[in-house]
């Protein structure tokens, strides 16, 4: 497609950071041997498209997992005696969570996760069902797969609190490298 000189454009971009948009004018069409090159203006502050319902938070959570059935209703203290495979959580939303273990969790399956978030001071369990939206080997590592699960039958209030959780561990964040960037000061 041929863009037109001093015409505007809204632009998305994929870059390390995420999904980035901005509106440009198209300043000046070059060719540069058989490559055709365009020279855009940005108009806009660029900013960071969240294409999710819900924020992901990059972590690093110890979470426990099982094969679930989608309709058993196992009360809470039996739930301590049932077999649960160990696992590392790598993200975490108010719709999901994304984890590696070393089995093998089909695609749209049921399963159960289980993780201790510190809310407010106080540690919290949870005990999360969810369908495997996908698993798959990791690359550098055959012996553990990446799940992603959709939560499913959740609270309200499960739901208000890891959101919270991740608004409170995002804000910790920024907090300690503002301090950094300020050389500690505040």
């Amino acid at each position: 497609i041929a863009l037109e000189k001093g015409q505007r454009y809204r632009c998305d971009y994929y870059t390390s950071k995420g999904l980035l948009s901005g509106e440009f004018v198209v300043m000046d069409r070059l060719k540069e041997g058989n490559l055709p090159i365009i020279v855009l203006e940005i108009r806009t502050p660029l900013k960071k498209i969240q294409r999710r319902e819900f924020y992901r938070y990059d972590c690093t959570l110890p979470i426990k997992c099982r094969i679930a059935d989608e309709n058993e209703k196992i009360p809470r203290e039996e739930l301590k005696n049932l077999e649960w495979m160990d696992g590392v959580a790598l993200d975490l939303s108010g719709g999901g969570i994304r984890f590696v273990l070393p089995q093998r969790i089909e695609k749209n399956s049921y399963a159960q996760c289980k993780f201790v978030l510190e809310i407010r001071g106080e540690y919290r369990e949870f005990y999360i069902y969810g369908e495997i939206v996908s698993c798959r080997v990791v690359p550098n590592n055959v012996r553990l797969h990446e799940c992603r699960m959709q939560f499913a039958k959740m609270t309200e209030a499960e739901q208000d609190e890891i959101i919270s959780y991740i608004f409170a561990e995002e804000r910790k964040k920024r907090n300690v490298y503002g301090k950094k960037d300020m050389g500690g000061a505040q």
